[in-house]
């Protein structure tokens, strides 16, 4: 809307005519400018919609203009930010139904928080796609509150932005470009630019194009444990401890955590192996790889 020049206040003289015509085309009352102002009002969401739908005209005559110079490509309407959150659908003007129709479809600029707890990335992509016109995501943006870095902010990590994907190559997106964010711009910035964990990598002789791939972003839990001394209690102690906490993550996910194929299969390859290391003459019939392996290790015990 401010691309457009439809602000959320905007009551310039030719703005308001226009909303007084549109009223009296609706057959409705025009209401007092006073009264537009309030949350909730019967004329408040009169002036809202009309907001919509103007914004949805102007992009259809914008549509329509870049057609005439160049219609070999599609042209997607830029929409920013989440509709759902306060607002901003108010400020913004940026309802879908009527702005998909407008243009060939709908390019969604929604930002997420941490790792999208909400599920907003879902119940945005579920919105703009149940209209029936195409959606892409080509500014996919996410911001984790960080005061340790410049704007206060970082990106994705890579758990995080691999399920968003999923999620949107799951309801029919077919573009999607994740945004990185640069500490220049005020409100976040990707990876590692101008953080403490920058400056580490440079001191370990990190060339400057690897440095994003050499940092741990940090402040992810993790356990530590420390034993006085390594003694087969406190080893089987902290060998049932990490199967306790696979069974209680099957439990949970509903999977059978000890149900592995791969290594129930090594199980049965190794008792091949094993007979080979102790028998009399060795055969061979492994992979070659295998077949030196017990042929060295045969060699090391004079067999």
């Amino acid at each position: 809307s401010r691309i457009f020049g439809l602000g959320h206040g905007d009551y310039r003289p030719t703005f308001w005519k226009h909303f007084t015509s549109w009223c009296k085309m609706k057959g409705v009352d025009v209401p007092n400018k006073k009264d537009t102002l309030v949350e909730g009002s019967e004329a408040r969401r009169l002036w809202l919609h009309f907001r919509e739908q103007a914004m949805a005209d102007r992009a259809g005559y914008y549509y329509r203009a870049i057609l005439d110079k160049d219609n070999t490509h599609l042209c997607y309407y830029p929409t920013h930010g989440s509709m759902m959150h306060g607002d901003a659908r108010a400020s913004l003007s940026q309802q879908p139904d009527t702005l998909g129709p407008a243009c060939d479809g709908i390019e969604m600029g929604h930002i997420l928080i941490d790792d999208d707890a909400e599920r907003r990335n879902v119940i945005l992509t579920c919105l703009n796609t149940s209209y029936g016109f195409p959606v892409i995501v080509p500014r996919l943006g996410n911001k984790t509150p960080d005061f340790g870095a410049a704007g206060s902010g970082r990106s994705f990590t890579p758990q995080t932005l691999r399920r968003l994907v999923y999620e949107d190559v799951g309801m029919g997106i077919h573009v999607i470009f994740p945004i990185h964010w640069r500490s220049h711009l005020h409100d976040g910035e990707w990876f590692i630019k101008n953080t403490p964990a920058e400056d580490e990598c440079r001191k370990e002789g990190v060339p400057e194009k690897l440095v994003p791939f050499k940092t741990f972003e940090g402040n992810k839990p993790t356990n530590t444990l420390l034993c006085d001394q390594l003694t087969p209690e406190t080893l089987g102690a902290l060998v049932a401890l990490y199967e306790h906490k696979v069974f209680t993550q099957g439990v949970i996910w509903n999977v059978y955590s000890f149900d592995q194929w791969g290594v129930q299969l090594g199980k049965v390859l190794a008792k091949g192996v094993l007979a080979d290391l102790t028998a009399k003459k060795f055969k061979g019939g492994h992979d070659s790889s295998t077949n030196q392996l017990i042929a060295r290790y045969r060699a090391v015990l004079g067999r």
